[in-house]
């Protein structure tokens, strides 16, 4: 199995640098953009799935990936993006004064010490259901040569990818913008992992969330 984890296009609240999570915020021009430039990239790769957060900019970077393959796009909603509760629309730029500063202090790679607020999830959270998708996929035996596209967020793909290899939440960074890691697996086991590759070759926003 090849699992193509692919974190979003960019929106209009990625580029004001705000929290989003559960928030629906649809693409920007630019997220769209960057979307059918990594579709042009893969126009030659086979996807055999696809499965989708059913938040509009995930589904709908993921249509545009897939271009005019006619692949059913399968909304899953164990892989849509972290709910920051009472935090979603907060600006979290590096050089905000407002947010909570355990907030940006987490969200810059020190997770372990997120305030989980009202209405939110936690990391926690976030892991045990992705893993819970991820596990799904890796032990269906009908899925062991197949190649699955999978369109999430930031904060979502990371808890995913916990599962694969293991350690701090964001694994060095928040993937960029419809950058994608490429998960290969061998009767269930992972032998390759390539960490945010980057298809396509416009600028991209240098806040991720």
């Amino acid at each position: 199995m090849e699992l193509y984890v692919l974190r979003h296009g960019t929106t209009k609240w990625n580029e004001s640098h705000l929290l989003q999570g559960g928030s629906d915020i649809p693409l920007n021009e630019e997220g769209r953009k960057l979307a059918r430039e990594v579709g042009e990239a893969l126009k030659d790769t086979k996807f055999d799935l696809c499965y989708s957060s059913p938040l509009a900019r995930a589904y709908e970077t993921a249509k545009l990936v897939l271009g005019d393959r006619g692949l059913p796009i399968i909304k899953d909603d164990r892989i849509r993006e972290m709910s920051f509760g009472i935090y979603e629309g907060t600006d979290v730029s590096r050089t905000s004064r407002t947010a909570d500063p355990r907030l940006l202090k987490a969200l810059n790679g020190q997770m372990e010490l997120y305030p989980t607020p009202p209405q939110g999830e936690s990391p926690q959270d976030v892991i045990a259901r992705t893993h819970a998708f991820y596990e799904n996929l890796r032990t269906d035996s009908q899925n062991a040569d197949k190649r699955i596209l999978v369109s999430t967020h930031g904060a979502a793909g990371r808890a995913l990818m916990t599962s694969v290899w293991g350690g701090s939440f964001w694994h060095g960074c928040v993937p960029p913008n419809c950058s994608v890691c490429i998960v290969k697996l061998k009767d269930g086991q992972v032998v390759n992992v390539q960490q945010d590759v980057i298809f396509y070759h416009s600028g991209v926003v240098d806040w991720y969330r």
